[in-house]
């Protein structure tokens, strides 16, 4: 682990995934683990080293694919509960969204997906997983204006993890598609 990650996980108080990366990292070998399923491994191995603590204090999380995010946030719409979603949604101490980019979207949604995030901005942690780099956003948003502003929240207080040149820890299929680890 480089130094830059080790000083962004003490930054976070990630202490126990600091100190064992190395075991997490094995296990996600041996579990042939691809790197966002990593990264949700390693975040529900430090939630449980801290979990107790934050129910007891009572924090809440909620876990959520991008794809069902903007699919509720626009069917509240149709009964004009949108408010009342976007309260409930912004109210969680963690919100981790998971999958940003692999669902079109209409206008409307991603209207609805930045009013959400410009409401939980500098207020709650949002955890956010993407295989776009943000110089897509634009594109897969279907508006550059409004893409830069929520990169502008986004990236204000932030810690981004390019995960970009990591190595699948998942098997290569073989020509007849089976893995080769078989």
């Amino acid at each position: 682990m480089d130094e830059e990650l080790q000083q962004i996980l003490k930054h976070l108080r990630l202490g126990s995934l600091l100190a064992n990366w190395d075991e997490l990292l094995g296990e996600a070998r041996r579990g042939r683990f691809s790197h966002e399923r990593l990264l949700k491994h390693v975040l529900q191995a430090e939630y449980r080293a801290k979990g107790e603590q934050a129910l007891d204090r009572g924090h809440r999380g909620y876990f959520i694919s991008f794809p069902e995010l903007v699919a509720k946030l626009y069917a509240s719409l149709a009964d004009h509960s949108q408010d009342k979603l976007l309260r409930k949604f912004s109210s969680y101490d963690c919100l981790v969204i998971d999958e940003v980019g692999y669902a079109e979207v209409e206008p409307t949604q991603v209207g609805l997906f930045f009013t959400l995030m410009q409401k939980r901005h500098k207020t709650k942690t949002t955890l956010i997983t993407s295989n776009l780099g943000f110089s897509e956003w634009g594109s897969f948003l279907k508006n550059k204006h409004l893409a830069s502003a929520l990169f502008d929240r986004l990236s204000a207080t932030t810690h981004v993890f390019n995960m970009k040149d990591c190595v699948s820890l998942r098997p290569k299929l073989n020509d007849g598609g089976e893995s080769d680890a078989a």
